[in-house]
């Protein structure tokens, strides 16, 4: 280049490879440029370990030292990306995944940082049941698992107002009918699951009979009067407190002895549900017919003394058979010969 002055005109010649200019006099001069070096920003996030399907949040802690981060771009590791600061992600399986996060200052400086975070997986609830019958305890057993980890909580609800942190419980319904059970189960790693099912609840069925007192070696007669509440009988079994059962529906029984005896019925429904009924009976004990007669003479009334007797209660009637077929109802007679 030239520079000219008002006494001459000097000619500059510049190696722009080391910023040094030289005149054709033998001048050299230095050229000096400033230069602005603009901060890398420093990438930086924080993320917690969070359950299959739920939301995680990371937390962008990135800074740059002087200026604004005027992007951020997010890989979740499984082919999904944000741009939003500090984003909220749900990720639909386990596993472990890579994250890495790009932030890009205001003057376009950019840096990069790596982590990751681990899903962890959901438990399954599940659970059984048998047939329940009212009042009648019935056991639910647990079904539940988890792919990795363990199962340390479990919360049942019946349905009536009452529940159980058991693993696998037992409980009495009070009253027939439809009730939703519900157990939630927890993870040591804090991840949940729920599973609700239908429970039918039978009533017993409405057992009766009605029994008649009987002397000792006479038949007491017995009439079955149960109903069903719900489906149909299918089995009965009689108790009758002398050691001895039958099972159907007996007409009567007869005992040997005499006493006071409890009879039990127990009547079972197609599910399973029983209900027993009792009736307390009398075996009236036989008297023992005796007598004493003296003897006498022809012509002469024969005196017959009535000497029977009966463990409990009272004779109430005698009958007196002749060999002549005269008979009387007398306690005590005379008979002339």
């Amino acid at each position: 280049f030239f520079f000219s002055s008002r006494r001459r005109h000097t000619r500059f010649k510049c190696d722009w490879s080391s910023d040094v200019c030289s005149s054709d006099l033998g001048c050299t001069a230095t050229l000096l440029h400033r230069v602005n070096v603009n901060p890398v920003p420093t990438p930086r996030f924080t993320v917690a370990p969070a359950c299959q399907g739920a939301p995680v949040q990371f937390n962008n802690q990135s800074n740059v030292a002087f200026g604004t981060i005027r992007e951020s771009i997010w890989n979740f590791g499984n082919g999904m990306y944000s741009n939003t600061t500090s984003p909220s992600y749900s990720y639909a399986a386990a596993g472990t995944y890579p994250v890495q996060l790009t932030v890009t200052s205001l003057k376009g400086c950019s840096a990069s940082t790596q982590g990751t975070v681990t899903i962890h997986p959901l438990p399954t609830a599940d659970f059984s049941v048998p047939a329940t019958c009212q009042q009648t305890a019935s056991n639910f057993t647990d079904g539940s698992s988890v792919t990795n980890g363990t199962i340390t909580s479990w919360n049942w609800n019946f349905g009536d107002n009452i529940s159980s942190g058991i693993q696998s419980p037992a409980h009495t319904y009070a009253a027939a009918g439809n009730y939703d059970i519900t157990l939630t189960v927890v993870s040591n790693n804090g991840c949940m699951d729920s599973i609700s099912k239908n429970l039918t609840v039978f009533s017993g069925p409405n057992t009766d009979f009605q029994a008649t007192n009987a002397c000792t070696n006479s038949a007491v007669s017995l009439t079955n009067l149960s109903t069903a509440a719900s489906g149909s009988i299918t089995a009965y079994q009689w108790n009758f407190g002398d050691g001895s059962s039958a099972v159907g529906i007996p007409s009567s029984h007869t005992y040997s002895s005499p006493g006071n005896y409890t009879i039990q019925l127990t009547a079972t429904s197609i599910y399973g549900c029983s209900t027993t009924a009792a009736r307390t009976i009398s075996a009236y004990p036989l008297p023992t017919a005796s007598f004493t007669a003296n003897n006498g003479c022809p012509g002469i009334p024969v005196t017959l003394q009535n000497t029977s007797n009966i463990a409990s209660g009272i004779i109430a009637s005698n009958f007196w058979m002749f060999s002549n077929n005269i008979t009387r109802s007398e306690e005590h007679t005379s008979e002339l010969r």
